[in-house]
């Protein structure tokens, strides 16, 4: 009896074995493979920091410039002559921008080109057959595929240039955060991969891999309650009209966005049932933007179902929005939408997406403009103010844009920014801050809602 319960519990050791599909020999096989993967890739991936010279002193005349560490991220090789593919967010505003290289070799690089709404940017270096990264396609991942994240996260590669690799996978696709993470409507984020790969401040601008070496994505953000990863990542998707958007920056071209001039809401059962829509699916129009916009013009309305847009059916309303934005500007596209229970039929006329904060829903009419020292400055209507979070009170000109080679961008004044004083006068219009100017000479002082200020010579 004694043998037999041997021979029984050999047995029954044997079949539990055959049974475990986690040999350690297939966990050394799937290490091999990450080993392999890491080696391969990481050389494609490079940290970035970015440096801004900022103006400080007392007395006219008496500033010292100060170049100061401004953020850090991560990128990924696009060209073997050094064309770098990066998050906008990660070389806004800088006037300096290091890239150090998988092998700890430092260079600086240049701006390209960069795009607000994708938060996509194109920086360069001088440099010659590096390796370049392979794209994939979002079309083909799924949830529960691997996905690595290769980076900078904390700065930790910015001294010897190595990576961090690190492993997770796919736990969505096409997720929409457009409005939890830039409730102004300035940035899209939409059609995100969402991913367990840790993404770490300082990944930012870093890609996405999947288990066959092809960037699938572009670490961007993570929503997290104490400031690091938990578990929720985020990665814009490389799609076809990634790829497009990329090759516009490449050529140093901006990128330009079909507009129609209407918010647009997935539409719910009963807006549905209103307007007449048989299935599911559609964007139903909550506001018409402009008055005299395209879809206006088009002849179309609030409460309407927009389920078809130049021959593509329209899911939701995120589907919506990319389907207008990849259309050409000027294009003149054919529109399906439901309305009273009928489905109808129109054209319109896209036109080009404004920036800035013009491209926040306004109440009424767009801010009025005034181009200043090389800054586009614009007068905020309630709802851009609720949509940086300020008050009347608060308010003061919004900065939509800088050129970069402008006294106001060499002195400090950066995009978004809110200037509430200009040499010590309230300004909250266009009217006020042209009064001020007036009877300005020389020396420049502009406080920012922020507390920081700009100085330099007018």
């Amino acid at each position: 009896m004694i043998l037999i319960g041997l021979a029984v519990g050999e047995g029954s050791a044997a079949s539990r074995r055959k049974a475990d599909p986690y040999d350690v020999v297939d966990l050394r096989r799937l290490q091999d493979t990450f080993e392999a993967l890491a080696e391969q890739v990481a050389p494609q991936v490079v940290a970035i920091r970015t440096y801004r010279t900022v103006y400080s002193g007392g007395e006219p005349g008496s500033d010292v410039a100060v170049r100061r560490a401004q953020r850090q991220g991560s990128g990924v090789i696009i060209g073997a002559a050094g064309s770098i593919l990066t998050n906008e967010h990660v070389v806004a505003d800088a006037d300096r921008i290091e890239v150090i290289l998988n092998d700890g070799e430092f260079r600086v690089a240049r701006l390209v080109q960069s795009d607000h709404r994708s938060d996509l940017a194109v920086i360069r270096i001088d440099a010659a057959d590096l390796p370049e990264a392979k794209f994939g396609d979002v079309s083909r991942v799924r949830r529960g595929h691997w996905s690595f994240t290769v980076g900078n996260p904390f700065g930790l590669a910015n001294d010897d240039g190595v990576m961090a690799f690190s492993v997770g996978n796919v736990t969505a696709v096409g997720k929409s955060l457009s409005q939890q993470l830039d409730p102004t409507g300035l940035r899209y984020y939409g059609n995100l991969i969402q991913t367990t790969s840790p993404i770490n401040p300082g990944n930012s601008g870093g890609p996405l891999f999947n288990i066959d070496g092809e960037v699938i994505g572009m670490c961007t953000a993570m929503l997290s309650s104490s400031g690091a990863n938990e578990g929720l990542g985020f990665a814009i998707p490389v799609s076809h009209r990634t790829r497009q958007i990329i090759e516009t920056l490449r050529r140093g071209e901006p990128v330009r966005y079909g507009y129609l001039g209407v918010k647009v809401t997935t539409p719910s059962p009963g807006q549905r049932r209103r307007a007449g829509v048989p299935h599911p699916g559609g964007a139903c129009i909550v506001g018409i933007v402009e008055r005299d916009g395209p879809a206006a013009l088009a002849g179309l309305q609030e409460a309407d179902v927009i389920v078809e847009l130049d021959g593509t059916e329209v899911d939701d309303s995120d589907h919506l929005v990319r389907i207008v934005g990849a259309t050409p500007v000027a294009s003149v596209v054919p529109v399906a939408f439901y309305r009273g229970g009928a489905l109808k039929q129109t054209r319109v006329r896209l036109g080009e997406r404004p920036v800035g904060i013009a491209s926040v829903p306004w109440q009424s009419a767009p801010p009025k403009t005034h181009r200043w020292r090389g800054a586009l400055l614009g007068e905020a209507t309630e709802t851009a103010l609720s949509a940086y979070g300020l008050t009347r009170e608060d308010a003061g000109l919004a900065v939509i844009e800088v050129e970069r080679s402008s006294r106001a961008f060499e002195g400090g004044l950066h995009r978004d920014a809110i200037i509430k004083l200009y040499n010590g006068q309230r300004v909250r219009t266009i009217e006020e801050f042209l009064r001020v100017d007036h009877k300005v000479n020389k020396r420049v002082v502009l406080t920012l809602a922020d507390g920081a200020i700009v100085r330099f010579e007018k």
